[in-house]
């Protein structure tokens, strides 16, 4: 094995560019072992552990400058305090981009509903689903929800590690269902991808399920068709609706293109 390599062979066995190493060199981050007369750089093999150091260092977001700091009185315990500050680091990004991919996924599963069910009504079973909801709101009516209580309902969600962007919608009271209004709120729900980002859930059950074009502003009309379709069909509310919006504006500029769906609990009141 030859003792030293020049600054080709250097490049092609560290994968760093023959360019970057001259710079390295010139900027004192990372010297050849010989410079000769003629300036040719030449590298010792074991070089390659220090050159993979710094490359992976870099990929992690230190400055040069930290790089070169560090390089100049690297030792174990040195190396062992960086190493766990960068850890923690890249554990806090891991979380960051998990909760990212988790909206993502979430609103990708709204966009796919959407896409396969028609609006109207239908009736379904649908199994239990996670959800972050806000503070009981007490009944307050919808045209009443302030930016006060969007932004603490969105530290909260901060609060729980909850990204911003799950699909949201509002939970509506049982007794406004059955006046046909839809007009008073139980509490904010966020639907969420996984129980651990939750503090409650959308129970499992029999609903009545309504996918109407609009957003929470425009449902008016869609409770009084509700209300309309249940007391001739033979069923009763069984308890609060859960709105979500499956298409907003994140995903469609054009209002006419908007979805929410009103999923309302239900029980047949058919003589057996």
């Amino acid at each position: 094995m030859k003792k030293i390599l020049s600054i080709g062979e250097f490049a092609k066995i560290s994968l760093v560019c023959r360019k970057t190493l001259i710079w390295y060199d010139n900027t004192d981050l990372f010297k050849s072992a010989i410079t000769d007369t003629n300036g040719y750089r030449y590298y010792r093999y074991d070089q390659i552990y220090t050159i993979s150091m710094i490359q992976m260092l870099l990929e992690l977001g230190l400055s040069h400058n930290q790089i070169r700091e560090y390089m100049k009185k690297t030792n174990p315990e040195a190396a062992r305090e960086l190493l766990q500050t960068q850890r923690g680091l890249l554990e806090k990004e891991l979380l960051r981009i998990r909760s990212a991919m988790d909206v993502i996924s979430s609103r990708l599963d709204s966009l796919d509903e959407a896409s396969v069910s028609d609006t109207g009504i239908s009736i379904c079973h649908m199994k239990a689903s996670p959800v972050f909801i806000s503070r009981d709101l007490g009944g307050i009516r919808r045209n009443e929800i302030g930016d006060d209580i969007w932004d603490g309902y969105y530290t909260d969600c901060d609060k729980h590690g909850n990204g911003f962007g799950y699909p949201e919608g509002l939970v509506v009271r049982r007794d406004a269902v059955e006046d046909g209004t839809g007009s008073r709120i139980s509490c904010i729900a966020g639907y969420v991808s996984s129980s651990k980002y939750a503090n409650s859930s959308m129970p499992e059950g029999d609903y009545l399920v309504y996918q109407g074009i609009g957003g929470m502003d425009d449902t008016g009309p869609m409770y009084a068709d509700i209300k309309e379709y249940i007391s001739g069909h033979s069923l009763s509310v069984a308890g609060d609706a859960w709105e979500k919006r499956i298409i907003d504006e994140g995903s469609a500029e054009d209002k006419a293109e908007h979805r929410i769906r009103i999923a309302v609990p239900i029980e047949s009141t058919a003589e057996e």
